[in-house]
């Protein structure tokens, strides 16, 4: 008796990471939230959105399983959105 199971590779997670400056914001950043958005380029269009929480220098990283180039939107708690082209 033969026994076939199919298996999945999934990829690696990739790194996505950025520094991210609150103007008019005074204090420590540590731990203020923002939200990113990685946008097929040239469009609105989200591909994927995680929350991420920012270290005392602004940065921030998360990783994700998409593949490709995207545009990266950032939007803080009371800031508006700021669109990168990827």
């Amino acid at each position: 008796e033969q026994v076939l199971k199919n298996y999945y590779l999934l990829p690696k997670d990739a790194p996505v990471s950025g520094v991210v400056t609150l103007q008019d914001f005074t204090g420590d950043v540590a731990g203020e939230s923002v939200q990113v958005e990685l946008r097929t380029p040239g469009t609105s269009t989200v591909v994927e959105t995680k929350s991420a929480a920012l270290a005392s220098d602004g940065s921030f990283s998360f990783t994700t399983q998409k593949r490709g180039t995207f545009d990266v939107a950032i939007r803080g708690r009371t800031w508006l959105r700021r669109t990168l082209p990827g």
